[in-house]
C-alpha cells in the first residue's frame, strides 16, 4: 500500500509541476506585450468601419496591420517600444501619430478622428492668340494673353 501511495503522490506532483510550468510560460508570454487600442470616427463622431490601421516600429522592422471592426475599433498586441500609428480610409485624410509608446502589460488607448479629404484640381490655360485671331477682332495689335483659372472641389 505505501508504494501505491508513493506512486500516486509522484504522479500528482508531476502533474501539478507541469500545470505550474505551463501557467508560468503562458504568463511570461503575456507579460512581454502591451496593447494599443482605439476607435476611428469622422468629424461627426460616426464610426468608420474597415479603416486600415498600421503600427510600424521605430526601427521600421516591425509592422503590424489590422482593420477597424463594425464598431470602428482596432486592437494590437505589440512588443514594448515606440511605434508610429497610421490610419487610412478612402475619402479621408491619412492620420499619423508618431512616438506611440507600448509598455508591457499595459494598454494604450488612441482614439482617432479622420477628416474628410478635399480633392482639389486647378487648371491654368494660357495662350497668346496670333494677329487676326482671338480677342483682337482681326485688327492689328490684337494679340492678347488669355488666362483661365478653374478650381474644382469635391
Amino acid at each position: 500500500m505505501p508504494s501505491q501511495f508513493k506512486n500516486f503522490a509522484l504522479q500528482s506532483f508531476g502533474l501539478f509541476l507541469m500545470i505550474g510550468l505551463l501557467a508560468a510560460a503562458t504568463n511570461a508570454q503575456q507579460s512581454n506585450t502591451g496593447t494599443v487600442r482605439g476607435r476611428v470616427v469622422d468629424a461627426a463622431s460616426a464610426v468608420i468601419v474597415g479603416s486600415d490601421v498600421t503600427a510600424v516600429g521605430a526601427d521600421g522592422a516591425a509592422e503590424r496591420k489590422t482593420q477597424t471592426n463594425q464598431s470602428g475599433e482596432f486592437n494590437f498586441a505589440l512588443s514594448p517600444g515606440k511605434y508610429t500609428l497610421r490610419v487610412s480610409s478612402p475619402g479621408f485624410t491619412v492620420y499619423e501619430k508618431t512616438d506611440v509608446t507600448v509598455i508591457a502589460r499595459r494598454s494604450t488607448t488612441l482614439d482617432v478622428t479622420l477628416s474628410v479629404a478635399i480633392q482639389e484640381a486647378q487648371v491654368t490655360v494660357g495662350e497668346e492668340a496670333p494677329n487676326g485671331f482671338g480677342f483682337g477682332g482681326g485688327q492689328s495689335g490684337g494679340n492678347r494673353r488669355v488666362r483661365f483659372e478653374v478650381q474644382f472641389s469635391f
